[in-house]
């Protein structure tokens, strides 16, 4: 019998259900006929899990319970919703390179990758595949946890400094500009995460009005703030969830909406030049290359 696993592996499920249980809250496993009963199980778990401090109970007239979450943003220094962001699938060997290597390159010094790999083995006595070490190294250096440089035919990956560390004058301010930054503007998962790494948290601001379902849409805004920025179009696929039916179009990403309760982007379609919010709270939401 397969065990629940905390860990997410496709954010399009999970955002569907965290927006469901928001926004319209009470949902039991009869809300979702199309989706199997472990799923919707492994589901409410992991939301459960997330916002404990904010789940609320309901029991209908035959004892059947649902579940919504509820949250006051006045009284919330963070928006829990940040929460979706910071899980991440990985497997055996994700974690235990992870480790391996942040604690092998903290003495600074630039290897390349099959010394790192021999390294590896030598030290904590496991084996791994040079391409598997490869490709952690080029994520983690495009991530910039490692910096890189070419000598001959070899790269030669060394770990970054630490800029608090290295730059503390960096930081002075940091705290209040993060703690504003993650519930004034788009991505505020971003603010909350600088916060985390300083082991701070908010206690400067508060907003009566804050719209925290805004962060769940953030995937598919990056790759639209790309599109005004270098005047491309995007295709659009939109599933509504009470009926089912998707529609698919061409439209030109326009500016920011200048208020909070809409969608922070606008669109004009090619075919009949309107213009219109993107996202919805009944709509579940796809960016296309186009």
């Amino acid at each position: 019998m397969a065990e629940f696993n905390e860990l997410i592996k496709h954010f399009n499920k999970v955002r569907t259900y965290v927006r469901d249980f928001y926004v319209y809250g009470f949902k039991s496993r009869m809300d979702y006929p199309e989706s199997g009963r472990r799923t919707y199980d492994n589901e409410r778990r992991r939301i459960e899990s997330w916002f404990a401090d904010y789940i609320q109970y309901d029991y209908d007239s035959s004892h059947k319970k649902s579940i919504a979450i509820t949250m006051d943003s006045n009284r919330i220094d963070s928006n829990p919703l940040f929460h979706v962001w910071k899980s991440k699938s990985f497997t055996n060997n994700d974690i235990m390179l992870h480790f391996f290597l942040l604690d092998l390159m903290q003495d600074g010094k630039s290897r390349s990758v099959e010394t790192i790999n021999d390294k590896l083995q030598e030290r904590y006595l496991t084996l791994f595949e040079v391409q598997t070490v490869r490709k952690k190294l080029i994520e983690y250096e495009q991530n910039g946890l490692f910096s890189v440089k070419k000598e001959g035919r070899q790269h030669l990956y060394t770990a970054c400094t630490d800029l608090l560390t290295s730059h503390p004058d960096l930081y002075h301010g940091l705290k209040e500009a993060a703690s504003y930054y993650q519930t004034a503007a788009p991505f505020g998962f971003i603010g909350s995460t600088i916060l985390d790494s300083l082991r701070c948290r908010n206690d400067h601001f508060r907003f009566r009005h804050d719209y925290l379902a805004h962060t769940l849409e953030d995937e598919i805004l990056l790759p639209l703030l790309t599109a005004i920025r270098e005047k491309q179009q995007v295709r659009m696929q939109i599933k509504y969830i009470r009926s089912g039916n998707i529609n698919e179009f061409e439209c030109v990403p326009l500016n920011t909406d200048q208020y909070p309760d809409r969608p922070p982007l606008r669109m004009c379609t090619k075919t009949d030049k309107r213009t219109s919010g993107f996202v919805s709270a009944g709509q579940h939401t796809n960016c296309i290359p186009s």
